[in-house]
């Protein structure tokens, strides 16, 4: 939505607030760990920022594995599991690759296009 119809940057008001995270589903010392690291990527230089956020999200990613309940047959037989990337026009979306006996799979790491 555009501001009285006008294209224009976005103009940020700084205010000092108070958040508050309720973990519903994870522990404290897992998801502070995590932040530690990405608040010491934002000081960082972009170059080594750009690196540090690649490690994180590479780290993540091969922590993922294909979940089997996308098989169309429970008696395929997974012939490999690696890393991919959909690519389409303008989008390169990463994911999970299983190639079975009779099918090609691919899980995004996302929920994009689910």
């Amino acid at each position: 939505m555009l501001e009285r119809n006008i294209m224009a940057p976005f103009s940020f008001v700084k205010k000092e607030r108070r958040l508050v995270f309720s973990l519903n589903y994870g522990n404290i010392d897992a998801v502070l760990a995590k932040i530690v690291t990405l608040e010491r990527a934002v000081k960082l230089g972009k170059k080594d920022q750009n690196l540090l956020i690649e490690n994180i999200v590479q780290s993540r990613q091969n922590e993922v594995s294909f979940n089997t309940s996308w098989l169309e047959n429970l008696y395929e037989e997974i012939i490999l599991e690696t890393q991919g990337d959909r690519i389409t026009p303008l989008v390169s979306n990463p994911g999970r690759i299983m190639l079975t006996s009779s099918r090609i799979y691919f899980q995004p790491f996302n929920n994009v296009e689910v």
